[in-house]
């Protein structure tokens, strides 16, 4: 048994510690979830996706409980999204340099967990029955992991585990690394990866995910690899296309607060958030490339964010 959240959280008691409510309240928000979203249409990669948003007291506790889980569970170094102090560029720096990156992406992920297969997760992970129904009971909605809830990062990480364990296992008896940033999946080595690449896939797939075949690359040395949008032949660097989409985005705050609320839902922040989100993206990628950050930076100075608002 993978123990790797605190026991300590096997009583409801810490859970109205925890979620500064009390079961009752808790009980009554399981019990009118449907009162505690709202749905939004956006457009992200071109495909239009809905994003199933908590309010009020849900988001509070669905919040506490990714701080919790951030704070308290002691995550695999394989682990990469979603996990403080690490991030895009610590996970690609764990392949750069090798001669075969294998990259798999899993088809709507957050959509393919259900209400079960959390609550079965977390009883795995040593929660006895009542705690990891309550909690998969507060992430999930329409019996499957929200996109757009504070906690669905961290419930589908610990719904993961288990695959992740079986793959990693498998990765380091033939000498290969590998690493999960949430739903990006990356396998490296000096050795070629295709022979594995079904091994791993059906390790997926008997847990009911799907892995999507177009998105599914295998390169070596001698072509472009890309791990999580990072360029990682030989220095790291961000992928054209991560820049270019950045670009365009500060172009659409140029036309005012429509073009600035178009940004917030593509990016699912809200409209205050976009100019932090578009500085911080800006001077990430002057952590690799100063001329570019500064081309970037030039084109950001000529939005407009004084009539922003919430």
């Amino acid at each position: 048994m993978l123990k790797i959240v605190p026991l300590k959280l096997n009583s409801i008691a810490e859970i109205e510690n925890i979620l500064g409510f009390s079961f009752d309240k808790i009980k009554k928000i399981v019990e009118n979830k449907n009162n505690f979203y709202s749905k939004v249409s956006i457009v992200i990669k071109g495909k239009m996706r809905i994003l199933d948003i908590p309010n009020s007291s849900l988001k509070i506790i669905q919040g506490k409980l990714a701080h919790y889980f951030g704070e308290n569970v002691v995550w695999p170094y394989y682990v990469q999204g979603g996990v403080r102090n690490r991030s895009v560029k610590t996970n690609a720096r764990q392949h750069s340099g090798k001669k075969f990156v294998l990259n798999l992406d899993i088809k709507d992920f957050f959509p393919s967990i259900t209400t079960k297969m959390v609550k079965n997760s977390l009883m795995e992970l040593g929660l006895n029955q009542k705690v990891s129904t309550l909690i998969s009971e507060l992430s999930t909605y329409e019996n499957r992991v929200p996109q757009g809830s504070p906690s669905s990062t961290y419930v589908a990480n610990m719904f993961f585990l288990k695959i992740d364990k079986l793959i990693n296992n498998f990765c380091k008896k033939h000498s290969l690394i590998y690493t999960r940033f949430v739903d990006d999946l990356t396998i490296s080595g000096k050795n070629n990866i295709f022979p594995y690449k079904g091994t791993i896939i059906q390790y997926i797939a008997r847990n009911r995910l799907i892995v999507s075949e177009k998105k599914t690359t295998i390169r070596s040395s001698s072509e472009k690899q890309i791990v999580t949008k990072l360029v990682v032949n030989d220095k790291i660097r961000p992928d054209k296309k991560y820049i270019l989409t950045l670009k365009k985005d500060i172009r659409e705050t140029w036309k005012g607060n429509e073009g600035i609320r178009k940004v917030a839902l593509k990016n699912n922040i809200t409209m205050p958030k976009v100019k932090g989100n578009l500085w911080g993206r800006t001077n990430y990628i002057r952590q690799f490339d100063k001329k570019i950050g500064r081309e970037v930076r030039a084109l950001l100075v000529k939005s407009n964010f004084v009539d922003v608002s919430s």
